[in-house]
């Protein structure tokens, strides 16, 4: 992969980050993480996502939980279409809800 390349998709990764945060508003106070898509489960609500340590996070689906494709609005089922991707995520550590999740 070249530098630019590298350079570019750098700077992608972090305008989704500030992007997610931003959906938040100021009234999110979760923890914010980024990792690779590894199931999402509609019957049980739960989305899991694997962290750059190895740690699968469990988290659950809200009805306030926001779903962001490149900054706009998406659903559950487009979700399910991007396991294996990079996201974002935003969630409250104590109950496991999700705040936020973006690709």
């Amino acid at each position: 992969m070249s530098k630019t390349r590298r350079v570019v998709l750098t700077l992608a990764v972090l305008a989704l980050g500030a992007a997610l945060l931003a959906a938040c508003g100021p009234e999110g106070n979760g923890v914010a993480a980024v990792g690779t898509l590894k199931a999402v489960d509609a019957t049980e609500s739960t989305v899991t996502v694997t962290t750059s340590d190895g740690a699968d996070l469990v988290l659950k689906l809200t009805a306030n939980t926001r779903i962001l494709a490149g900054g706009e609005p998406a659903t559950v089922e487009q979700l399910t279409g991007k396991v294996g991707s990079e996201v974002n995520v935003r969630y409250i550590a104590e109950t496991n809800a999700l705040e936020a999740i973006s690709f």
